[in-house]
């Protein structure tokens, strides 16, 4: 009489195909994650983008002076972003997995990714309002005239920036 059943080469040879194929598709659902979280950090910084341009439209002058961008308080405050953003959405400034104010204010004037401080994360946007000489603009005597935003894209690790339309 004949016994039926798998030998152990066949049992170690599908578990290693079944280990394979397990291993991929979690690198692919790693990747995919990854991707939908630089989306969604794109998104972010395209409604923030589209907030301060509004601003920068508004007829009324809100510090005095018409033209100008939010000086470098207000992205981290909420009750000033309520007072003069109100139509951004506090989400937007939160990165992908983080419940709170992600946005930090640059600490230099140095307009290039690898110059920009402090440093992007995936974890953090780098907000730089700049006045006509290219200096920080740190408080309402500031004229701001454009503006930088920085920010890390988690699959390739690259430092990208959105300028300003009135630069």
């Amino acid at each position: 009489m004949m016994k039926r059943g798998f030998t152990i080469i066949e049992l170690i040879i599908t578990i290693t195909v079944m280990t394979v194929l397990l291993t991929l598709a979690l690198v692919n659902l790693k990747d995919s994650q990854m991707q939908a979280r630089d989306s969604e950090r794109k998104e972010d910084i395209k409604s923030i983008a589209n907030s301060l341009e509004a601003f920068y439209d508004k007829d009324s002058s809100l510090f005095g002076y018409s033209g100008t961008y939010p000086y470098a308080g207000v992205l981290t405050s909420s009750l000033l972003l309520s007072k003069y953003l109100p139509d951004l959405d506090q989400k937007d400034l939160m990165t992908p997995g983080q419940n709170t104010n992600s946005i930090v204010i640059a600490t230099n004037n140095n307009q290039t990714a690898s110059g920009i401080q402090p440093y992007p994360s995936v974890d953090q946007y780098v907000y730089q309002p700049l006045n006509q000489s290219g200096s920080l603009c740190l408080n309402t005597s500031s004229i701001c005239v454009k503006y930088n935003l920085f920010y890390k894209l988690e699959s390739s690790g690259l430092i990208a920036k959105e300028t300003s339309k009135n630069q």
